[in-house]
């Protein structure tokens, strides 16, 4: 068992992420199940809704959505309906969006697959536990050359992410420092940290995080937090083919008065038709504040489009969004 946090001895890890996994915990409901037959299973893990709608956010909203829809044979999901509502109509639209993107291991009887029907319910609760550092976050002093040392004052920044275990995936290059060999070093550094992992409502989950570190002139490290991202595309998206790939999705799109993203297209494609198919999707489902908003409320017919982009990098199996 890993040892708990001490709150008055480490930093708040990745802020940011309540706002990107705010809490949507799926709870079992039973389906409609039969004698004789396997039920059905998630595949890859819980299911977890990634995009907590941002008018419910700024509001504190929470509550619960039923779904209720059909597994097929091949363990998709079809029929997605609304079997007892959350309360609040945009957190039943995004229960609805979320559920109909989930995989499967099908339901089988005699040894083989068939479709039933099932429900389950999506929790959406507003608070959870971020990642946190078990030990205060360090890297050894850096003996590089001459000339790297003369480039000290720059910074690398990382995005990586924490397991359910706590354990740190191998780190993604957001920028360079300009020292392939401070890079390199950096990395090592922070795929050695430990965290005690996010929760959602008590139960641990995988976390997105950065750090941004930085050469000293005396040759020594600096760390601190950095929010690589606003926005999350899970395995929900993409399934296996991100799978030994390596590569990046350049997206372009326009930011609507409602927050919703629109006209989304690839301005840079990965090599990976799949993949940057994926990215479309995923960020089709992305919502933002209202352009102009600045906290306060704003008629939607006074704010035009605005243009934006974003990355979509892939690399160790996982997908790490860069918003520009």
């Amino acid at each position: 068992m890993r040892p708990s946090a001490d709150n008055a001895s480490v930093r708040n890890m990745a802020r940011w992420f309540a706002l990107l996994l705010a809490a949507t915990l799926l709870w079992p409901v039973h389906g409609h199940a039969q004698a004789n037959v396997t039920p059905p299973s998630p595949r890859g893990g819980p299911h977890i809704c990634s995009e907590y709608p941002f008018d419910a956010l700024e509001g504190d909203v929470a509550g619960a959505t039923i779904v209720a829809f059909t597994i097929m044979k091949d363990g998709t999901v079809k029929d997605v309906s609304v079997e007892r509502s959350s309360g609040s109509d945009s957190l039943d639209e995004a229960a609805l969006v979320c559920a109909a993107r989930w995989l499967y291991v099908p339901a089988q009887a005699n040894g083989q697959s068939i479709e039933v029907p099932w429900r389950a319910q999506i929790v959406w609760a507003v608070h959870q536990g971020d990642p946190n550092p078990i030990a205060a976050q360090s890297c050894h002093r850096y003996r590089g050359s001459d000339a790297e040392r003369a480039a000290a004052g720059k910074t690398a920044l990382f995005g990586f992410w924490v397991d359910a275990d706590g354990d740190v995936t191998p780190p993604y290059l957001v920028r360079s420092s300009g020292s392939p060999g401070f890079d390199a070093a950096a990395a090592e550094c922070i795929s050695g940290w430990d965290f005690v992992p996010a929760d959602v409502n008590g139960h641990s989950i995988d976390a997105l995080a950065g750090a941004e570190i930085g050469l000293l002139p005396d040759g020594n490290v600096s760390v601190a937090d950095y929010p690589p991202k606003k926005h999350y595309c899970g395995p929900s998206w993409y399934g296996l083919a991100a799978k030994d790939f390596e590569g990046e999705t350049a997206l372009a799109f326009t930011i609507g008065a409602d927050g919703k993203t629109s006209d989304v297209k690839v301005t840079r494609a990965s090599g990976n038709a799949a993949l940057d198919d994926a990215a479309m999707r995923c960020a089709a489902s992305w919502t933002y504040r209202r352009p102009g908003a600045q906290g306060n409320s704003v008629q939607q017919s006074s704010v035009a489009g605005v243009p934006s982009t974003a990355v979509v990098a892939w690399k160790g199996g996982r997908a790490y969004v860069l918003e520009r």
